[in-house]
Parts: C-alpha cells; structure tokens; sequence
C-alpha cells in the first residue's frame, strides 16, 4: 500500500499548501491579538506582547512554531516504519498558541480566548482548540483532532509468510477525524442552559480477507463511517445539590465495500479441495448500516447533611439500525452447506434491529464519624435487542456434490430470521475506610456482580446467568509533604464467563509510593501484579503479569537552570490458553511470553542568554515471544535570536529490532528545525 492508494499528498503538494497555510495563519494569528488589544489599549500602548491601560485593557501572548522536517538515513520496512511512528518529511506548522486575557473580567465581548494548533502540515495526529469567555455570560469551547491511522505489519495474519509473500492480510490506511463543539449560557449561575454538537468520521483503503468455505482471500477494502451527535440542556445548581438534565440525538452510518476488480486470486489454500482449486477472479461486497438514537441523560449530585453526599446517573437511549447487504462473486468455490460447487454467486440481505438501553448507577458517601466513610456504589446496566432479517443468493454454474444436476445449472435459496437479546448486569460495591491516625488508613469492602443474559433465535431460547464475588483491601499511608505509600488488593472468583479471556479466579495487586528528599528531588514508583486462572474445560486460561516502576525527578525550586527526569519499569506476561481452530472446530493452545524492560530519561538544561538545550532517549526491550528492541535518542536546543524570535531544532532517532524477523526492522534520522515567534 503506497502512497498513491492512502490519499496522502506528495512532498511538493505539501510545501505549496503550508506555504499559503503558514502566511495566513500568522496573519490571523498576529490581527487577533492587535484586534481584541485595541479594544480598549491606547494607541500609545508600547508593543511588548502584553498591552494594558487604565486597568480594563486585554493581556495579548502568544507564541507560533514553523519549520521543516527532514528524513535521513532511512533503512528497513517502510510500512513498519509507518505502523509504528509515520512522521514525514516537509513543512509543519509545529504549534501555536495564542491567549487573550482580561484580568478584571471587563472585556467588551470576551473576557479570555484560547486558540492551541499542533503538528499540521502532514503529521498523523492533528488538534486545535477554540476557548472563549465572558464571565458569567458564556463559554465557548471548540475542539478539532485528526488521525491518521496506518497499520500493515507483514508478520500480523499472515499466513502465507513462510511461502515468501511479505504483505499483511489485515492492513489499515484510515483517517479519523473528530469535533466537539460547546457553547454554556451563564456558566456558575442558578440555571445555566447549554447546547453542543460532535462529530466523528472515519474512512480510508485497506486489505481484509474474505473467508468461503474452504479457502480465504485476501481483497481490497474501503471504509467510511459518521456519527453526528446533537445535544441540549441545562445544569441546575442548588446551595447543597447540583442537577444536570440533558436531551441528545445521534445519528450514525457505517458504509464498507469489499472488493477485487481483476485477475486470479488463489487465497490461502496451497492444494485443491476435493478436486477443485477454490479461486476468486472477480468480488464486490457492500454493506451499509443506518441508525439512530435519541439520549436522555440527568445526572444529580447533592449533600443534604454535612455528613451524606450521594450521586447518581441515569442514561436512556434506543438505538434503531437498518443494514442491507449485497455480494457479487465470481470464480470456483465450494459450499458445504448447499453441497454444491459453483462459479457465480449473487447475495441480497436486510436487516433491521432495535435495542433499548437503561444504565444508571448511585454512589453514596456516608461519614457517621470523623475518622471513618461509608461507600456504596450501586451500578445497573439493562438493554434488550430485537431484530430480523432476510437473506436471498442465488448461484450460477452449479455442480451438486451428489444427486441430479440443478436446472440450468443454477440453484436459488432464501431464509428469514428473528432473534431477540436480553442483557441485565448489576454491580453493588459497599466499603469502609478507617483513618486509624492522621497519616494511615485502611479500606475493606466486597463487590458484587450478577447478570442474566438471554438470546432468542427463531422461537429458541437460550439463557447466560454469571455471579462474581471480589473482597477489596487497601491502606495509605502519608507524611505531609514528604512521602506517600498506598496498596490497593482484589481478589475475586466467578461462576462463569462470557468470554475466554474474562477473569474467573483471580488476584490483583497496586502498590504506589513516593518519597521526597529534598524539595528539588522526588523519587516514586509502582508494583503490579495480576494473577489470573479458570481451569473450566475448554478454556484453561492461567494468565499470569506483574511490573514494577520507578522514577526520578529533579525540579530545583525557584530556578529553572536544569530539570531531569528518569524512569525504569519491568514486566513480565505469561498467557496459556485453549482456543478454537475456526478451520476445523477444534481446541489449540495458545502459549504468550513477554518480559519487558523499558528505560528512558529527559535532561532540558538553560545555558547562556536563556538559550536551552534538552536530550534524552528512550529504550524498550522485550524477550519471549516477539524479542525485539526499540530505541529512540532525541536532543534539541531553542536560542533566542531577538526578543520575539528563537530558532529551534530537534533530533531524533528511531531503530526498531526483532529478533526473529529482521523483515519488519527499520531505522530513520528525524531532523526538525524552524523558528518561535512570540509576543
């Protein structure tokens, strides 16, 4: 998958897009600030980034980051390099950050603006934000974030790997962009109505495979998807309570082709199956899904006595999909379940399903006595599904495994089916927590969790029923200012579960500490452990993790000279597990081994004329499974050139190393350098 199929544009394309970008956003950038100080500045007002008069005038600061990325010394997988870091060469806007301010809250229209742009220009990973306000008339907020997802691992599903062919079955070259926008009518007043609106997309090329009976071929795939959600309300706030009512309506589409245009695809299968060789010359799958929900949402939290705080939650939506499917293939394949071998299939089907959704929970504080708080915490989720659908195919070069042959070598089928889900999980968590003294307390409770499921499939009844009983423990332990020690303990067993991988039979253990030595020196770290087992036939999960952590930071007080940071962490995974074999119905075990070692430290030093320099790194190392080592050196520096004008510049290295497979390793140089304005 190169770059002609991801829709990315080509290293000139950017360069004549940031340099119109780049202009316009310093126009805009630098007219904000001159706009909204002259809102009450004097014309005498120095130029000194922060523009002030008789006490009503605007603070203006601000800085914007431009500059070039260069990519050196490139060896090894493109696509893993990608995957895994997928930062280019060209132009970038590096950030930007404006504020407005002022202090007094007398601002004719705004009393404080945020602007915050990062990584444009081409990075994978894009985001700005809009804050605006005027003191208890409104608030305004606007958030914007781009990603750009690209996944193609040649050792990831691939089973034709140990033929020579290096390309994932399984690969992603998608976008995913997401906006929040929200707009607070007198924030902090008694009533303080508001209304909001978000926005999520996705869409871009990849592979996936499509699986018949007794071959799967890996095709080419598109995805596009878009939920739109519009919501209203207000927030009602008492002397001892505080209400939000909230009403949303969100609407969802999912599109997806599946497809291959030409030629001969011999997927999976090196030998025949039954004398045929199951091949695919021409695909086209599409779905297409729509739905929507409307969302009631009230939320509460009050304190009706000095000694009782409670809050609650209730959701309520009902979800309605309509799905329609359509499958046009051509080639030689098999059915087990027709008995027959054909060489053109067309499949029309359609769905439609609603599910309603209840989920609420309510925690309570109660605190009888000084030293002592009672927690309960009551949480339920409901929902049940209904549904139907049709599905009709129709094939075309038949040949019946056994019996007469069809007329005209073509066979016809169809079905219907109504299914119906009914899901309740409950969950009461009750603990006390006892300060024995002013620097230690302990905690201890149980949590509860019961749930039914039930699954109906054409008039059959199937039903789920699971109960989990967890003991909790804990204590904490403090010495102002100095130090801080907490453990925190879990162990639970379950009747069942519903998926493999749940925990059954377990134990879990957090213990956190720190200590600080000196005001400019704190030292803090972590153990983890998790041990996991469910010995029921065919599953005989034992899942087996634990780490530890530590870190170092020196922030001298009163001085910025040097700053550093240091940290270590370890941990080990062991995973045995029963599966099942989708070719053949049958139980394998699955054996994952991962010991981890990760190191990384940051030093930023100030040296002369406020000029700072930083370097550091970042290594992590694995052995088990998938031994490999990544490492990623860095260092940069920011020299002031003038008062509003620095340049900057920053280095880093990427190698990543495996040991089993040098085909997915690769190493790069990434060299940034540009100029800071700011004022």
């Amino acid at each position: 998958m190169r770059n002609r199929n991801t829709g990315r544009m080509p290293d000139r394309q950017h360069a004549r897009f940031l340099s119109a970008l780049l202009p316009l956003l310093m126009g805009v950038f630098l007219s904000l600030g001159v706009l909204f100080a002259q809102e009450t500045t004097p014309a005498s007002s120095p130029a000194t980034g922060q523009q002030t008069d008789d006490g009503t005038g605007m603070e203006a600061t601000g800085s914007i980051d431009i500059g070039y990325r260069w990519k050196a010394g490139f060896g090894g997988n493109e696509d893993m390099y990608r995957s895994i870091v997928n930062l280019g060469q060209g132009p970038r806007l590096l950030g930007a950050n404006f504020s407005l301010a002022n202090p007094l809250g007398k601002g004719k229209y705004v009393d404080r603006l945020q602007f915050n742009a990062n990584s444009w220009g081409g990075d994978p990973y894009n985001t700005a934000r809009l804050f605006a306000e005027k003191t208890g008339v409104y608030q305004f907020s606007l958030d914007y974030r781009n990603v750009k997802y690209f996944n193609n691992i040649p050792l990831f599903a691939n089973p034709l790997l140990g033929q020579g062919i290096y390309t994932s079955q399984q690969a992603f070259d998608s976008s995913r962009r997401t906006m929040d926008f929200q707009l607070t009518f007198l924030p902090g007043k008694a009533v303080s109505p508001y209304i909001a609106y978000s926005r999520d997309s996705g869409f871009g090329p990849g592979v996936t495979t499509f699986s018949g009976d007794g071959n799967e071929f890996p095709v080419l795939n598109q995805l596009r998807d878009t939920s739109d959600y519009y919501r209203g309300g207000a927030t009602l706030n008492f002397s001892r309570a505080n209400i939000l009512l909230e009403q949303g309506f969100l609407t969802f589409k999912d599109d997806q082709r599946i497809y291959q245009t030409g030629g001969t695809n011999p997927g999976n299968r090196p030998n025949p199956l039954l004398g045929q060789d199951i091949v695919l010359n021409e695909f086209d799958q599409n779905y297409h899904a729509r739905g929507s929900t409307p969302v009631t949402r009230v939320q509460a939290t009050a304190i009706p006595w000095s000694k009782l705080t409670m809050t609650g939650r209730f959701v309520y939506s009902r979800p309605s999909t309509d799905f329609n499917y359509d499958l046009r293939s051509l080639g030689n394949f098999l059915s087990f379940e027709l008995f027959r071998i054909y060489s053109q299939e067309w499949d029309a089907a359609a769905s439609q399903a609603n599910r309603p959704h209840e989920l609420g929970d309510f925690q309570i504080e109660f605190r009888p006595h000084d030293r002592v708080r009672i927690l309960e915490d009551i949480t339920t989720d409901q929902f049940q599904g209904t549904g139907s659908s049709s599905l009709a195919r129709s094939l075309a070069g038949t040949q019946p495994l056994s019996g007469p042959p069809d007329p005209n070598n073509t066979f016809s089928t169809s079905s219907a089916d109504s299914t119906g889900l009914k899901f309740g999980m409950n969950q009461n968590q009750l603990e006390a927590v006892v300060n024995l003294t002013s620097r230690l307390s302990v905690r201890g409770g149980e949590r509860y969790v019961w749930s039914d499921s039930q699954i109906t499939l054409n008039d059959e009844l199937n039903k789920v029923s699971l109960t989990r009983n967890i003991a909790l423990a804990g204590f904490s332990y403090r010495l102002p200012r100095k130090a801080s020690l907490s453990l925190d303990f879990e162990a639970g067993n379950g009747s069942r579960v519903y998926t493999r991988t749940d925990t059954f039979d377990y134990k879990k253990v957090r213990l956190r500490g720190r200590y600080q030595f000196w005001d400019s020196l704190m030292v803090s770290g972590s153990f983890s452990l998790l041990n996991n087992q469910n010995g029921q036939s065919g599953i005989n999960n034992d899942f087996k993790s634990h780490g530890y952590s530590i870190a170092l930071a020196y922030t001298p007080k009163g001085s910025d000279r040097i700053v550093a940071n240091l940290n270590y962490s370890r941990s080990d995974l062991n995973s045995d597990i029963l599966y099942i074999i989708p070719q053949f119905l049958t139980s394998g075990r699955s054996l994952y081994v991962a010991d981890s070692n990760y190191g990384g430290g940051e030093v930023d030093l100030r040296v002369v004329r406020n000029a700072r320099i930083n370097f550091g790194g970042a290594l992590i190392s694995t052995t088990g499974n998938l031994p490999l080592r990544f490492y990623q050196p860095h260092g940069g520096f920011v020299i002031p050139l003038q008062k509003h004008v620095a340049l900057i510049a920053d280095w880093r290295y990427y190698r990543y190393k495996e040991s089993n497979l040098a085909l997915q390793n690769f190493k790069t140089n990434l060299i940034t350098g540009g100029f800071r304005f700011s004022y």
